[in-house]
């Protein structure tokens, strides 16, 4: 169930972003929040950190197969990163889009969707 959630959410994001995509050279930074010494939400042996970087390196996938989107990520194992490190990597890649990725962790079942827009230069 949970993984059926993960690939709801990944084609509504894919399908988004495809939507945007009329230019070539589109670069879209994924960041898969959390990693290393920081293990994000955790819930049973589910572990943010972990579920998150496995959603960004499969979307990094499908989008790669367009040729005209150019996928950077912000980590791609489980490493630390600090938060202004990681807009630094979009800045300086003058990525399109930034993407950071995250899951919460909850005691019953809720399907939340955040949205957080920052104009960055």
């Amino acid at each position: 169930m949970f993984v059926n959630k993960v690939k709801v959410a990944c084609a509504a994001f894919l399908m988004c972003v495809g939507s945007t995509v009329y230019a070539q050279n589109f670069k879209v930074v994924l960041d898969p929040g959390h990693g290393g010494k920081d293990p994000g939400a955790m819930r049973g042996n589910y572990v943010e950190k972990k579920i998150v970087l496995d959603v960004a390196l499969k979307v990094g996938e499908l989008l790669k197969l367009d040729k005209d989107i150019k996928v950077i990520f912000t980590r791609k194992t489980d490493v630390f990163i600090e938060v202004q490190e990681r807009t630094k990597i979009a800045n300086r890649e003058k990525a399109d889009v930034f993407v950071s990725i995250h899951v919460n962790a909850a005691k019953t079942l809720l399907l939340m969707v955040q949205n957080l827009y920052n104009g960055y230069q």
